[in-house]
C-alpha cells in the first residue's frame, strides 16, 4: 500500500499546544514500521526526519510559487492558500510522471484540502481527512462574505472524503453538529505517537525553588498569553521570586511585539525565555525535563500532541475550563483547571500545584497513565485504512464532492457559499 500524506503548516499559524508537522511525521513513522510506503507532500520538510525512515519514506518538498511574508498573511491568506495548493498539485504531477501509484490520500487539515481532494479525484485513490484547527471554529467563517473560499473547501472536502478523523471526542461532537456526519464516517484518532509510550520515567519532583512554567503556542492575545503573563507576575511577587517562564512560539503573529512589550512592562524580562523556532516542529525532550508545569491559558478546540506528550512525560497540566481541555483534564485528578481569562484563578492554580509536592506527584502520575492508556496512532491508522479498503471492494469509486461542486458552487443568501 502506498499512502500519500498532504499537509500545509507554514501558511497558517498552529493552534496552542499542537504541532501539525510533528503529528504528520509521527503518523508516518508508525505506518512505515508496519509496512506501507508513505509519501509526505508539503511545502517543506526536515532532512533529519526524512532520513529516519530510510527507504520507506519519500520526501517531496513542494516549492511555493510565491513567498508571502507572515506579516501579510492576514490580508493575503486565501491567496497564499491557493498558491500553496497549486504548488502541491504541481509536485504531485511530477510524482505521477514517475509512474508512482497512490493507493490512499490522507489530508491533514482543511488548508491542503483543495489539492488533496483534486489528487484523490484524479488518481481514483480514496481520501481520508483529519479535521482540526479552524474547520471546527465556525464563528468567524459564518458571517464574513470574504471567507467564502474556506467554507466552500470545507464542505467539498467533507463530501469527498471516505473517512473523516478527529483528535478527540470534543472535536467529534462539534463536527457532527455542524456537518451532520454519520457515526461510521467519523473516527477519533488522538495524536499519540510511539515516543509517548516509550518515554522513560521522568523524575516527578516539583522544583519549589526555581519552578519553570512551559507554554507552547502562538504569542497572541487570543491564546491567553496575556493572562499567563499577568498570573506569573503575581506569582513572582507573592511566592516565587525565581520563577522561570518558557514561551515556545509556534509561529509569528501580529501580536508578537505587543506581547514582548507586556513582558517588559511587567518586569518579567529576567524570568522569561523565548524560543521562537524548534527544528522540525518537535519539542526537544529537554524542554519537558526543564519544565515543572505546562500551562494552556486559552481555549483549545482540540487536544494537541504537545499537550499529550507533556502529560506522557509526567508533566502536570493547568488548563482553562473551556474547550477540549476541559473534557481531558479532570480537576484535581490528572491536572488543574482555572476560570478562563481570570488572572487570579490561574495564579492560584499554578501556586497550588507548584508548592504542594504530594498533589504535584499525584497529578503527574495520573496524567502519564491517562495518556499511555490511549492507542498509538500508527496501528490505529493502519486498522482504519484496512477497514476502509475492505468496505470499498465492489463499490463505485466516487463519493460526492464532484469537482464541479467546488468550481461552480452556488451562492446562498448572506454572501456565503
Amino acid at each position: 500500500m502506498h499512502v500519500l500524506f498532504i499537509y500545509l503548516e507554514d501558511v497558517t499559524a498552529s493552534p496552542p499546544g499542537h504541532r501539525l508537522s510533528t503529528e504528520v511525521w509521527e503518523a508516518a513513522f508508525g505506518l512505515a514500521d508496519l509496512g506501507p510506503q508513505v509519501t509526505v507532500l508539503t511545502l517543506g520538510s526536515e532532512e533529519q526526519t526524512a532520513q529516519r525512515l530510510s527507504g520507506q519514506m519519500l520526501r517531496l518538498p513542494a516549492r511555493p510559487l510565491r513567498v508571502i511574508p507572515m506579516t501579510r498573511l492576514k490580508e493575503m491568506r486565501h491567496q497564499a492558500l491557493l498558491q500553496s495548493n497549486l504548488s502541491l498539485l504541481a509536485q504531485m504531477a511530477c510524482l505521477h510522471r514517475q509512474g508512482r501509484r497512490v493507493d490512499l490520500v490522507h489530508c491533514f487539515g482543511w488548508q491542503a484540502g483543495l489539492a488533496s481532494g483534486l489528487i484523490s479525484q484524479l488518481t481514483g485513490a480514496p481520501l481520508v481527512c483529519t479535521l482540526e484547527d479552524e474547520i471546527v471554529e465556525r464563528g468567524p467563517w459564518m458571517s464574513d462574505p470574504q471567507l467564502a473560499y474556506p467554507r466552500c473547501v470545507e464542505r467539498w472536502l467533507i463530501r469527498r472524503s471516505r473517512r473523516l478523523l478527529c483528535p478527540d471526542p470534543y472535536a467529534r461532537g462539534k463536527i457532527q453538529d455542524l456537518f451532520l456526519v454519520k457515526d461510521e464516517d467519523l473516527c477519533v484518532v488522538a495524536p499519540v505517537s510511539a515516543r509517548i509510550h516509550d518515554n522513560g520515567e521522568r523524575d516527578i519532583v516539583p522544583q519549589e525553588i526555581e519552578p519553570s512554567i512551559l507554554y507552547v503556542g502562538p504569542l497572541n492575545y487570543g491564546s491567553g498569553v496575556d493572562t499567563l503573563l499577568l498570573a506569573c507576575s503575581r506569582l513572582v511577587a507573592r511566592r516565587a521570586p525565581f520563577l522561570r517562564l518558557l514561551l515556545v512560539a509556534s509561529a509569528a503573529t501580529p501580536d508578537d511585539l505587543l506581547i514582548r512589550k507586556m513582558i517588559r512592562e511587567l518586569q518579567l524580562a529576567e524570568h522569561v525565555r523565548l524560543l521562537n523556532d524548534i527544528d522540525g516542529g518537535r519539542l526537544p525532550e529537554e524542554i519537558f525535563q526543564q519544565a515543572s508545569l505546562l500551562v494552556m491559558p486559552g481555549r483549545a478546540e482540540f487536544v494537541g500532541n504537545v499537550i499529550l506528550e507533556a502529560m506522557g512525560a509526567g508533566l502536570p497540566v493547568v488548563a482553562a475550563n473551556c474547550g477540549a481541555l476541559a473534557e481531558l483534564i479532570e480537576d484535581g485528578v490528572n491536572g488543574l483547571k482555572f476560570s478562563h481569562c481570570e488572572v487570579e484563578s490561574l495564579a492560584q492554580a499554578m501556586e497550588t500545584i507548584l508548592f504542594d509536592p504530594q498533589l504535584y506527584r499525584q497529578l503527574a502520575l495520573e496524567a502519564r497513565r491517562e495518556v499511555r492508556r490511549r492507542p498509538e496512532v500508527g496501528p490505529l491508522l493502519m486498522s482504519i485504512y484496512q477497514e476502509l479498503w475492505a468496505g470499498l471492494k465492489g463499490k463505485p469509486e466516487g463519493k460526492g464532492g464532484d469537482i464541479d461542486d467546488l468550481l461552480f458552487a452556488k451562492t446562498r443568501g448572506g454572501g456565503g457559499i
